[in-house]
């Protein structure tokens, strides 16, 4: 292979990433978190305010260096942020949110 079609490789391969679904082109919003409860859903108000679904998904909960998810169907979740590696990805049907 020759560096014609190394470099070619290399930009379809970063185009597919910088595409993909969890890539910074694909970001929509950027919420700074308050500590305690940040409200999470379509609902006026709301911290981590979606476009559209349910008024309230659930929150995102901030004590200390912790971070945690309480849907508001399911269990709690500790959630890792980007600080202690690869943050955690919470999906909900065509949405996916992680924290930083």
């Amino acid at each position: 292979m020759d560096s014609d079609q190394v470099h070619q490789r290399w930009r379809l391969a970063r185009r597919d990433e910088l595409a993909g679904p969890n890539s910074w082109l694909g970001l929509i919003g950027l919420f700074w978190l308050e500590p305690g409860l940040n409200p999470v859903g379509s609902a006026e108000g709301s911290t981590v305010l979606l476009p559209a679904g349910p008024p309230h998904l659930g929150d995102l909960c901030w004590q200390g260096d912790k971070l945690f998810w309480l849907p508001e169907e399911g269990a709690e979740i500790e959630l890792q942020t980007d600080l202690n590696g690869q943050p955690s990805t919470v999906d909900y049907k065509n949405w996916a949110f992680f924290c930083c």
